[in-house]
């Protein structure tokens, strides 16, 4: 779909659902900026190798941000708070 527009919470709450306190509603996966061999850039998700043995996660400058046995939303989150100065929107 396109877009979100809420239809789905309207049609659960219809049916007696309720809306609770949401700390983070997403679901979150670590990504990548990737240079592909073609010179091109796109995001690459760490689906798979993010819980493979020996992975360390860290920041551009080389810190260690976070216990990488977490789950993906958190390891996402302790990314997301490591890096809130840092984040900078990129130009399209």
């Amino acid at each position: 779909m396109p877009t979100a527009t809420g239809d789905g919470l309207r049609m659960a709450e219809e049916l007696g659902a309720l809306q609770g306190q949401t700390a983070s509603p997403g679901a979150w996966c670590p990504v990548s900026l990737v240079r592909w061999p073609d010179g091109r850039q796109a995001p690459f998700p760490h689906i798979v190798e993010r819980g493979k043995p020996g992975l360390i996660a860290v920041l551009p400058n080389g810190q260690r941000f976070c216990n990488e046995g977490l789950g993906y939303h958190d390891f996402v989150e302790a990314l997301l708070r490591a890096t809130r100065r840092a984040c900078r929107p990129r130009p399209g």
